[in-house]
């Protein structure tokens, strides 16, 4: 198995464990519409995952351990990333030090399976664009969107402390008063975005953050 095969498959992998358990099925099947094979092999991997490592990164070994951490330690201009927080379809994000201004963002790359991939690099960059024109209290701000020297495209947001919504769902149903809170918040932030012509398309509670302040 060639390594930008290891990179997708580690990239749908955590991106479909990211997902409630409901979900992952038809994420993977709408993902790997076009390769069957793909889909039978990360579809197994999910199945056999534990809270362990990932089956298939303990029996493939440290080269695909080394690939799935090869950024953390290492630093990009002035941040120095620390730890992954989130996988999705479209990224991997961050928590990294910005050293300039002594305080912690969060870097979302492209995937390394799309770094090649001409259409995707101009969706990340049509993404960047779009969300650097929204100001919002309950909207992601975008602080920039950079490159490396080996071409990987990132962008640098805040680092939010809190929980995805999923997670908080996770532990028990949310009172009437906090779900009409949370809902509210998500309109007027979308309404926001709705305003300057931008969908969004992948509204879901492992998108939604609960910062600590509410």
């Amino acid at each position: 198995m060639d390594k930008t095969r290891w990179n997708r498959m580690q990239s749908l992998f955590d991106a479909a464990l990211s997902l409630p358990e409901s979900q992952r099925v038809h994420y993977l099947e709408t993902e790997c519409a076009d390769d069957e094979d793909l889909l039978l092999e990360v579809r197994e991997l999910v199945e056999a995952h534990t809270d362990d490592l990932p089956k298939w990164t303990t029996s493939i070994g440290s080269e695909v351990r080394e690939v799935i951490d090869s950024r953390i330690g290492k630093h990009i201009g002035h941040h120095e990333i620390i730890e992954k927080i989130g996988v999705g379809g479209m990224g991997v994000i961050y928590k990294a030090y910005d050293a300039r201004l002594d305080r912690h963002v969060a870097l979302k790359f492209l995937p390394d399976f799309l770094m090649t991939d001409h259409e995707a690099r101009e969706r990340f960059m049509t993404e960047a664009r779009a969300a650097s024109r929204l100001d919002h209290p309950h909207i992601c701000v975008i602080h920039d969107v950079n490159e490396t020297a080996d071409g990987q495209l990132y962008i640098t947001m805040p680092y939010y402390a809190g929980e995805t919504l999923d997670k908080c769902i996770d532990r028990g149903a949310l009172t009437l008063t906090d779900a009409l809170e949370i809902a509210i918040q998500i309109r007027d932030g979308l309404a926001e975005a709705h305003r300057h012509h931008i969908v969004h398309r992948d509204i879901n509670p492992t998108n939604i953050m609960l910062t600590a302040t509410g």
